[in-house]
């Protein structure tokens, strides 16, 4: 369907530019599939960059997920060390408050690692709001610039 779509519009724009150059008058159709098609550009370069942030995004969650991972076998691996200190107790309790403290050093790194990509994504965020407004502005000006082609060409035919 979108293919189908797509190309009538992309026939609709080469014969409205045809118009244009040749300097005929717009009809309101004319202008409505000139801005389907800038509309249309848009999304296609709105999907390129939301398929790259998704991408982006996969890629960290993988590394999140990894982590993940990683702390669950520190974990298994502290339970099993754990379960033999317990037998030992007496001559390793010095050890066993040592291996804690690493631990707890290493789940604040991994919870700071964790912020961070937090925060990563919510600058992503940010980044697709501000280029939205972007595109919104750019939209308007070019609506703009077609307003003042049409009026400078409305004027041109009534000389």
């Amino acid at each position: 369907m979108e293919s189908l779509l797509g190309a009538v519009i992309d026939r609709s724009l080469e014969a409205v530019l045809k118009k244009l150059e040749r300097g005929e008058k717009l009809r309101t159709e004319d202008l409505v599939v000139l801005v389907l098609s800038t509309v249309r550009e848009q999304n296609r370069r709105m999907d390129a960059f939301n398929d790259q942030v998704n991408r982006r995004i996969d890629e960290t969650n993988k590394r999140i997920d990894s982590l993940s991972e990683q702390m669950n076998r520190r974990f298994e691996e502290l339970s099993r060390r754990i379960d033999e200190t317990n037998k030992r107790i007496d001559a390793l309790s010095d050890q066993v408050s040592r291996r804690f403290e690493e631990l707890n050093k290493r789940i604040d790194e991994t919870n700071k690692r964790i912020d961070g990509v937090y925060n990563v994504l919510g600058d992503i965020q940010k980044t697709l709001v501000d280029m939205n407004k972007i595109l919104m502005d750019l939209q308007n000006v070019m609506l703009s610039i077609q307003a003042s082609l049409l009026s400078q060409l409305s004027q041109s035919r009534r000389q």
